[in-house]
């Protein structure tokens, strides 16, 4: 054994709470290498009513990251979040 100790799980939510939950899948429009990371990417992706910019750590492996038909799942917020001065 290696002492490795898992993260207890969440308790289960009600199917009343995921409904609230807004998931879609967006199409990946493009991709960018970030400069000055070995990792990340940052993707455009498409969510048919708007665009989201998520960042990722996607470049672990040997190929780059590829846009273009696929599928990248995502929650949409729907209240943006609070600036974290609190403005």
């Amino acid at each position: 054994m290696t002492g490795f100790i898992p993260a207890p799980i969440t308790p289960e939510i009600t199917l009343d709470y995921l409904e609230k939950i807004d998931i879609r899948v967006g199409v990946i429009e493009r991709v960018e290498l970030v400069p000055g990371s070995s990792k990340l990417a940052r993707l455009t992706v498409d969510f048919g009513d708007h665009r989201r910019t998520v960042l990722a750590g996607l470049r672990g492996g040997t190929r780059r990251p590829e846009s273009g038909n696929r599928g990248l799942p995502g929650a949409v917020c729907r209240q943006p979040p609070s600036p974290p001065d609190g403005r």
